[in-house]
């Protein structure tokens, strides 16, 4: 591989002189350094670039692919995971070609950021290295790469996955449920039911709850024998995905269900008649158990309208004294639509507090039909690797409560909004900030300018010139982005290498992906600001940056900019 990349940087320097914007002589200069020092290549690149006022795009195409291909050939695994993200960032030919090679690796972790970056960023030309992961020695890459091809609609995926998915663990079988769905085919719906033949009602549960999650209604007529079964599993899994694919034809058998002794089936057949717009007789079911402050049933309400909810449920929230109970209401109304100040007020001091006392979390029945919020009261006790990662769930957590808010009307979110931008809650804010930059409010504008004078973290200041940058296209905002790109660079890693060593088997589908600090993501979106805008001072502003920054940082700028010079 290596040999060949030199022989391509050695054909160019003799065919570039017909093409380049530098004098032939200097063109060939620069690639014949870049044969020995790509950072030398850089360096004589930027002060032709200053000589002669103007940019070679040949050059510099060739000074980024080299930066990536001496990356993937490094001993450093830090390094070839970035060179594999710099990839997939590129999006072009010759990179797909690196990553189709660096798939042979037997590094785990790496094939799954190769498959994560060919698929992200190269679409369907991926096709032939997601086939080359589909036979590698690990399972895991095998199911990886399947299932984004199954989401391409490749039906050839289906005899790969028969010729080695027995021989897995009964879990991960019922995980490539997920795969199967997406294709389609008579041989992918044989699987499908042969899982929901399973003797484990786990399995059946699971399976039923995919077909309703992905709304396939091709599996209605096993789905409505499931509700006859004598397994309370069974039952929950049918309702749910009966109910998502709003199956009116069910509705004498939901209809009995909703009046057994089990309470989470009772529940999920309430939840079906919301689905299938039987408000009236799912009513009085969610009456009964919310006035017994049941948190399933008080989350579920949110299924409700708007004026039979608010009716409902304010009276509770009035009066709730536990913490568990005043959360899933509130969560509730404000999923209808309510705008009830003290409901907006108590979710937006949640968002606020800096001081985590308590941490309260997304879960789900049994039979995962019903969806709830509950305290997590074992936190104090976690080892610091699992309060890590209930921090993390926490933070989605947050995000989604939210997103919540953002659904509502704009005179009702805004006065918490601006709360929120207040509270100095860095990815909080960044969310917020990235909300109002694409909304049409007319006050959008004035509080993402306050943001940026906001004291305090300079990092929400940045995101929200970034913001006014992408709402106003302002020189004078790109400006500043630059002070901010240049005090960002030289000390944020934009790939932290700390995923955990394998994808969940609970996991409810299959996929690997970076989730980069918030500060990293700051960078990022700088970067793909002066990749888009391509203008000379751009360009030189970004190759500046790629020349400061810390070397573990090069192959990713390497892959934004051969998409600068594409």
């Amino acid at each position: 591989m290596g040999l060949s990349r030199l022989a391509f940087i050695s054909f160019l320097s003799f065919t570039l002189s017909a093409s380049c914007d530098f004098p032939s002589s200097v063109s060939q200069r620069i690639l014949f350094s870049c044969q020995k020092s790509v950072p030398q290549a850089l360096e004589a690149y930027l002060e032709a670039s200053a000589t002669y006022q103007q940019h070679d795009f040949s050059v510099l195409r060739v000074i980024a692919e080299s930066y990536l291909q001496q990356s993937f050939l490094s001993e450093d695994t830090y390094i070839r995971k970035s060179a594999i993200i710099g990839a997939g960032l590129s999006g072009s030919s010759e990179a797909l070609e690196l990553l189709s090679e660096a798939i042979e690796t037997q590094d785990l972790y790496e094939q799954l950021l190769i498959l994560n970056a060919a698929t992200s960023q190269l679409s369907k030309t991926s096709d032939k290295l997601l086939f080359k992961g589909l036979t590698a020695s690990h399972p895991v890459i095998r199911l990886e790469a399947a299932y984004r091809l199954a989401c391409m609609k490749n039906s050839k995926v289906s005899d790969y996955l028969y010729s080695f998915i027995y021989k897995l663990p009964e879990e991960i079988q019922n995980l490539a449920a997920t795969i199967f769905l997406q294709l389609e085919t008579e041989e992918a719906d044989a699987y499908i039911h042969h899982l929901l033949s399973s003797p484990n009602n786990l399995t059946r549960n699971y399976v039923a709850y995919l077909i309703g999650e992905y709304k396939q209604k091709r599996f209605l007529p096993t789905l409505r024998s499931l509700l006859t079964s004598a397994s309370p599993l069974d039952q929950e899994g049918a309702l749910y995905a009966l109910g998502k694919l709003e199956d009116s034809g069910s509705y004498p058998r939901i209809k009995a269900l909703s009046s057994r002794s089990n309470p989470e089936v009772v529940l999920a057949a309430a939840q079906t008649l919301l689905f299938l717009e039987k408000e009236e007789e799912a009513l009085p079911i969610l009456t009964n158990l919310c006035q017994q402050k049941l948190l399933r049933a008080l989350y579920t309400a949110r299924f409700l309208s708007q004026e039979k909810g608010e009716e409902l449920l304010l009276p509770i929230f009035y009066n709730a004294t536990q913490e568990e109970i005043r959360l899933n209401t509130a969560l509730a109304l404000v999923h209808q639509g309510c705008t009830d100040p003290q409901v907006l007020h108590y979710l937006t001091e949640i968002l606020e507090s800096k001081v985590l006392h308590r941490i309260f979390l997304p879960t789900h029945s049994t039979g995962k039909a019903i969806q709830f919020w509950k305290e997590c009261t074992t936190f104090p006790l976690m080892s610091q690797e699992d309060k890590m990662r209930t921090l993390a769930m926490y933070r989605v957590a947050e995000d989604t409560i939210l997103s919540a808010l953002l659904k509502l009307p704009n005179d009702a979110y805004l006065p918490y909004l601006e709360r929120i931008l207040a509270s100095q809650k860095t990815i909080l804010a960044a969310k917020a900030i990235a909300f109002l930059s694409v909304t049409a409010h007319p006050q959008a504008l004035s509080l993402v300018s306050k943001a940026a004078l906001t004291p305090g973290d300079p990092i929400i200041r940045a995101y929200a010139n970034l913001a006014l940058y992408t709402m106003t296209k302002d020189p004078e905002k790109k400006a500043v982005l630059y002070r901010y790109a240049e005090q960002l660079i030289e000390d944020t890693i934009l790939f932290t290498d700390a995923e955990n060593p394998l994808p969940s088997p609970s996991s409810s589908y299959l996929r690997y992906q970076v989730s980069p600090e918030t500060r990293t993501q700051l960078m990022l979106a700088i970067l793909e600001t002066l990749v888009s805008s391509k203008t000379d001072e751009d360009i030189r502003v970004f190759l500046s940056l790629m020349k400061k920054t810390h070397y573990k940082n090069i192959p990713i700028l390497s892959g934004l900019l051969m998409r600068i010079v594409e």
